[in-house]
């Protein structure tokens, strides 16, 4: 069972968007920025959050996004299990 401020947060984004709409919080929006389009939407009043939030309507995902500014080839520390899973996938 998943849980915490992450889930929670994004159970509610989900809640605020409408049929057929996917909403996205700032996090999100900062780390997939270069490879979507996404127009901000007004600081929502979500349960649990003492402060509106940002948020992102997203309008498209881009084929072959720009890399710049995306962090990649960082070492998976401590992962010697999972990265033997992936590699025999």
């Amino acid at each position: 069972m998943a849980t915490g401020d992450a889930v929670n947060m994004a159970a509610r984004l989900e809640q605020a968007a409408a049929p057929g709409e996917i909403v996205i919080g700032p996090q999100t929006w900062r780390l997939v920025r270069a490879a979507v389009s996404a127009e901000p939407l007004e600081p929502l009043r979500l349960k649990g959050k003492s402060q509106p939030v940002a948020a992102y309507r997203l309008l498209q995902v881009f084929g072959e996004a720009d890399r710049a500014g995306h962090r990649t080839g960082a070492p998976l520390v401590g992962r010697r299990s999972q990265l033997r899973l992936l590699r025999l996938r």
